[in-house]
């Protein structure tokens, strides 16, 4: 069943959308030029409703989502949110998820299109004296991401949430309703996220497209490249695990007893076969996803992960999985497709830019 945001009626009829895993998302409303340009210059508003957003409750929560998500949580309180990696029992990454304290237990949010798998295996492994609930039929999520994003979030509903740190997570009272906001953006610029009722986020989403365009996922996706953010979707094959994929920041090593360490640890002691390395093309090359990374004209070391195309940079930018000796930066290396043809690539360190946001004071 493919997941259909509640919002999605809200939508103009040009929009055109994907299907991201188990959603159908946004993926651009006017262009991914216009959008993205909005996103890294101003500002843009997201539907993130096709996050999964999961309730552990129950005496047993924080035991159980402990087994769960590969950080620590015992520590973590409801003024600040954690993301955190879970794994699969033999140390793949098996989703992203942001864990949110609330009161009586924690709000688990997914990955896009991630929600269905989540909540599968959480109420298959769920011991009687705790409770999964999903409420995405109960909760949108609607986003703001930019360089001044934060101006809109303080005039239109509550000048402190300005303030709010990354990763920090505020409580208002809003049209009435309870709204939770966390500065848990995806892109490298300042970036919000307001969980609310589905009538008062329809209210909301309007409100905010009086002033900031909606953006769709393909800008949404070449801006967390750029950052060099996580999408498993993209990024992680059957094959792959946490330290193939460069993702040791997102797991604990000194954490015990969760679904996933004892395989984690046992790559983390081995010598890695692959890693990830970054790379940059001309702008103008088409290089798809598979394609066989060459080294010296003639040594095949690896294969392309992903690649988009950054309009701030005038290039193709990717991730490349590579034999580990081969995984470093300023290379000069070779792209072969399956057709036979060549490009040149470049090796280079992520994050592959500097975004705005980050020379713009909150005032």
């Amino acid at each position: 069943m493919v997941y259909i945001s509640p919002l999605a009626g809200a939508y103009p009829d040009s929009v055109t959308t994907e299907i991201v895993a188990s959603a159908e998302v946004p993926w651009v409303f006017s262009s991914v030029e216009e959008e993205y340009t909005a996103l890294r210059q101003r500002r843009a508003l997201f539907d993130f409703s096709h996050l999964g957003r999961i309730k552990i409750s129950g005496r047993g929560a924080l035991d159980f989502l402990q087994e769960q998500v590969a950080r620590d949580i015992t520590y973590l309180f409801p003024e600040k949110s954690l993301t955190s990696l879970m794994l699969d029992e033999e140390g793949r990454p098996f989703d992203v998820v942001v864990v949110y304290k609330v009161q009586g237990g924690y709000i688990l949010e997914t990955s896009v299109g991630h929600g269905a798998a989540t909540l599968e295996r959480l109420r298959a492994a769920a011991p009687d004296e705790v409770e999964v609930t999903d409420l995405s039929e109960e909760l949108a999520v609607v986003g703001i991401e930019g360089p001044f994003a934060w101006e809109v979030l303080g005039r239109l509903y509550e000048p402190q949430l300005t303030g709010l740190p990354y990763q920090g997570v505020a409580t208002i009272e809003w049209e009435g309703e309870e709204v939770r906001v966390s500065r848990t953006g995806f892109t490298g610029e300042y970036g919000y996220k307001l969980y609310l009722p589905v009538a008062a986020a329809s209210k909301a989403w309007h409100l905010m497209l009086e002033e900031t365009p909606p953006a769709g996922y393909a800008a949404l996706e070449t801006a967390m490249l750029e950052m060099r953010q996580p999408m498993l979707h993209r990024e992680v094959g059957p094959e792959d695990n946490v330290v193939r994929c460069g993702l040791n920041w997102m797991v604990e090593l000194d954490k015990e007893d969760y679904i996933g360490r004892e395989a984690l640890g046992e790559q983390a002691e081995s010598e890695p076969d692959y890693l990830t390395v970054g790379f940059t093309a001309p702008a103008d090359l088409d290089i798809a996803t598979g394609s066989t990374v060459i080294a010296g004209g003639e040594l095949e070391i690896g294969t392309v992960a992903h690649t988009v195309h950054s309009p701030t940079l005038h290039a193709r930018i990717g991730l490349a999985r590579t034999k580990a000796e081969w995984t470093t930066f300023g290379l000069e290396l070779e792209v072969q497709a399956p057709d036979g043809a060549r490009a040149p690539i470049r090796t280079v360190a992520a994050p592959f830019l500097i975004p705005f946001s980050w020379s713009v004071p909150i005032l």
